[in-house]
């Protein structure tokens, strides 16, 4: 917080305080002090302000004043209190008869349900107990009644994020943005309501714009980098845990380090990989958190494919620390196991049943790793039984953590199907739904379907062709769309204008705009765009859509054996969950196909294992592409990879990976059942 941010806070503070809102007053300059706890001007003036709230100042009013209270008539008795009830309201404030006061204020509502002083009074009581969830009406309430009081709105956005409410967050603080564009504490509500819902780029842009008004504050400086890292806006967040850097004290080697440790993943995401090796090395040689270092030093090798040097960084970690559960979880998933002692299989399954047994806290994410990691290596030990225990255990945790509503998929479907049933594609105008392109820009290759069904791959083989730039899964269109899908399941009877999917694909485009590539063609391989399969093909109607299918079980089997990062795959972590979602999935793709199932090309995932070259040719041949040696030897292909498949795509093609689950097929009656599927016979 910059000397001037504290005379901006301190001028308001003061400005409320003259106008009697000492609660408000009193809320800044505890917010100074909470950054600079010797601040002495801010220390003298809390310590002066009155003990009784400005709401029984406001009580206290003469009833001389009492019809200048907000009120929508004058004779409306919802409004006005007698006098004798406000006296006896004030009187127990003043005698600090907190409790007696709040259960006669609830009382009095009752009577005058649209008195501000008696919302205000109750609201504030309740967040000084800290009981937000029943204050958060009476807020909400306070900000229809004076939607322009800053006080009332920044309490509201404070009552928010005690509660994690992300979309109440980015609802209030948008709606107090519009009659003041320049409030910090919206802008961060912003922040972290886009954070919460995995909007990153909508949360960057909303930190960018605090930034410009507080070039100069260190608290948002502090943060710019990781919320870009995020975005996946990789420069950005290279330039500003550079900027960091600049202004950490020299002797704060921790601080330092662990800044330089972030930067290394901006710089390994802008694939500048040489810079991130670079900057592993001197940390490792200065003696800084040499196990962290190898340890991202590892992940770069993963992401490169260099899988024996990837292996070497990790075992170096081992050396320093043998315990370091992260590690050993690499070293597992670099390889299949087939000896037990590569790592230790026993002290990682201690760890993890120490997190299944001890239900008296939060489950350890890390522990929850750990078990997903055990379940893949006693499974390539043959050992499926055990694996699959301790798989379902992992599951359960992730699920304690993240519970997943199935009505989410239903009411995402319902509200695809409402927005674009009446649309038809062949008779939108295109100069309302396209997006003004400009000549450099890139064309573009969506590739969808279940994750874990082959997308990797099919990006991987054209990713191979020398005119074809491979995005990897590309969170653009999500962030693109995603505010407006949830606005639309809360008002489905609002009708999608043409002029919204010109908008949707111009934020696509200016979101991808940092990807630097000399190819013409961009693939987006993120498998979730089924979802989104309408707005793709009204604004780029000449982009090329592939769907992958797979046999039903070997995806949804791999779905459950794999721990994911992103939230959005909550549902894979129960096998009731994950065929309810891929029913749901198969129901959109039916319902895309009606609509414009000419547009999508259907590849066969086990077609392409079993008859590589021909089905690599008519990829190849509807994306307009020519034939070239490197689709065929893709795992020679050296890129950056950066998805749950890293590995498998570096490999040869693999004929039989979608027969595996059936190994487990007697633990999987769940997933059989809800995706109607007979389990096979496993012969002795």
């Amino acid at each position: 917080m910059s000397q001037t941010s504290i005379d901006r806070l301190h001028a308001k503070a003061k400005k409320h305080k003259k106008n009697g809102d000492i609660d408000a007053a009193r809320v800044i300059y505890t917010q100074i002090l909470e950054s600079y706890p010797q601040n002495l001007r801010a220390r003298t003036a809390l310590d002066a302000l009155q003990e009784v709230s400005s709401t029984s100042a406001h009580l206290a009013m003469s009833g001389e004043a009492a019809p200048n209270i907000l009120r929508k008539d004058a004779g409306v008795s919802s409004v006005t209190m007698q006098d004798a009830e406000r006296q006896k309201l004030t009187q127990l404030l003043q005698k600090g008869q907190v409790k007696d006061a709040l259960n006669y204020a609830t009382d009095l509502l009752k009577s005058y349900p649209d008195n501000p002083i008696l919302v205000e009074m109750i609201s504030k009581t309740l967040l000084l107990q800290k009981n937000y969830q029943e204050a958060l009406p009476h807020l909400q309430k306070l900000t229809q009644i004076h939607p322009k009081h800053e006080g009332h709105a920044t309490n509201l956005l404070g009552c928010l994020s005690h509660l994690n409410d992300y979309r109440g967050q980015i609802t209030a603080g948008t709606a107090y943005l519009a009659h003041n564009p320049n409030h910090l504490p919206s802008l961060y509500a912003l922040v972290n309501g886009y954070n919460g819902v995995e909007l990153y780029n909508l949360a960057a842009d909303a930190l960018e714009k605090a930034y410009a008004l507080e070039p100069e504050n260190q608290e948002i400086i502090k943060v710019m980098g990781n919320t870009f890292l995020k975005a996946k806006k990789f420069n950005k967040a290279i330039k500003f845990y550079n900027k960091r850097l600049e202004l950490i004290p020299k002797d704060n080697l921790q601080l330092q380090t662990n800044v330089r440790l972030s930067l290394i993943e901006a710089l390994n995401g802008a694939d500048k990989t040489d810079e991130a090796l670079t900057l592993c090395t001197t940390l490792i040689e200065q003696g800084h958190s040499d196990a962290d270092a190898y340890l991202k030093q590892g992940h770069i090798y993963m992401v490169a494919g260099k899988k024996s040097e990837a292996a070497q960084s990790f075992r170096k970690v081992l050396a320093i620390d043998k315990n370091n559960s992260t590690a050993q979880i690499q070293l597992i998933t670099l390889q299949k196991i087939t000896d037990p002692n590569i790592v230790n299989l026993d002290g990682l399954e201690r760890s993890f049943t120490k997190a299944v047994q001890d239900k008296s806290v939060t489950p350890d994410p890390e522990r929850i790793n750990i078990g997903f990691a055990l379940g893949k290596a006693y499974g390539d030990l043959g050992e499926t039984a055990k694996a699959f225990n301790i798989l379902s255990k992992a599951n359960q945790l992730h699920e304690t953590l993240y519970p997943y509503d199935t009505g989410y998929d239903d009411k995402l479907c319902f509200t695809i199907k409402h927005i674009f049933s009446p649309i038809d594609f062949k008779a939108l105008n295109p100069d309302l739904t396209r997006p003004k392109t400009k000549k450099d820009d890139k064309k573009m290759i969506f590739i969808v379907g279940m994750p874990r069904s082959g997308t990797s791959l099919v990006e991987q083989i054209l990713a191979s062709h020398s005119k074809v730039f491979g995005g990897g899964e590309l969170t653009a269109m999500g962030e693109a769309t995603g505010e407006l899908l949830y606005y639309f399941s809360r008002q489905p009877d609002v009708k999608l204008t043409e002029t919204a999917f010109g908008l949707i694909g111009q934020a696509y485009l200016d979101n991808i705009s940092e990807i630097e590539c000399s190819e013409s063609i961009i693939t987006d391989k993120m498998p979730h765009n089924f979802v989104r399969l309408g707005f793709i093909r009204a604004a780029f109607p000449e982009a090329k859509i592939i769907h992958i299918n797979r046999d039903p079980m070997a995806v949804c089997w791999s779905n459950f054996k794999y721990q994911f990062n992103s939230r959005g795959m909550d549902y894979s972590y129960s096998l009731e969950n994950l065929a309810h979602h891929y029913r749901t999935y198969l129901d959109l793709m039916n319902f895309w196909r009606e609509k414009f199932g000419d547009a999508i090309y259907e590849l066969d995932y086990e077609k392409l294992t079993t008859n590589q070259e021909n089905e690599t040719q008519n990829l190849l041949d509807f994306c307009n592409l020519d034939f070239e040696s490197a689709c065929i030897d893709f795992h020679q292909t050296v890129r950056n990879v950066r998805t749950a498949s890293q590995v498998q795509v570096r490999e040869k093609m693999y004929k039989n990976s979608s027969r595996e689950w059936e190994a487990y097929a007697s633990h999987l009656k769940p997933l059989l059942d809800g995706l109607g599927i007979r389990a096979p016979r496993i012969d002795a």
